[in-house]
């Protein structure tokens, strides 16, 4: 009994230590521009505005703020802003996707090509690498390489 016990707050600790300076990246999604020239593509630009908010959310610390009018929206504070086109590259449906810090610095882009049907899937994979860099600002807030680079933390 006493060593479950004591293995349950050796687990206990070890989770708040992994957690502890942990901090929620908040990430402002703009709609996705439909930049197809094509009315038609409105509704799958709708779609993946849909998608991207619902596999950001997903994300470990990462709390989403929508842009719900047409008001610029400026990244929070070690923030990001999402922002997304779906354009036409050769023809074929292309989702371009870009996140800035508040600095308007760009810390990770995407883009994906197919057929609606395809569009969705190959977007979901691409969001892996946004996901490592959200998981990377919630565990260093001030920047990744704000140590190594000998910058302080600003707000």
């Amino acid at each position: 009994m006493a060593a479950a016990l004591g293995l349950f707050i050796t687990v206990a600790a070890f989770y708040g230590w992994l957690e502890y300076g942990r901090t929620d990246v908040r990430i402002a999604v703009e709609p996705v521009r439909n930049d197809t020239g094509v009315v038609g593509y409105g509704p799958l630009a709708s779609a993946m505005s849909e998608l991207l908010v619902n596999r950001i959310a997903t994300f470990e610390a990462v709390e989403i703020q929508r842009q719900t009018g047409s008001e610029k929206i400026v990244a929070p504070a070690h923030g990001l802003v999402m922002q997304s086109r779906l354009i036409l590259w050769n023809g074929m449906p292309t989702l371009s996707m870009t996140s800035q810090d508040r600095g308007g610095h760009v810390v990770w882009t995407g883009m994906v090509m197919g057929p609606p049907g395809v569009l969705a899937q190959k977007t979901i994979a691409e969001l892996s690498g946004l996901r490592a860099i959200t998981r990377a600002r919630s565990e260093h807030p001030c920047g990744v390489f704000s140590h190594a680079l000998n910058r302080k933390c600003q707000g």
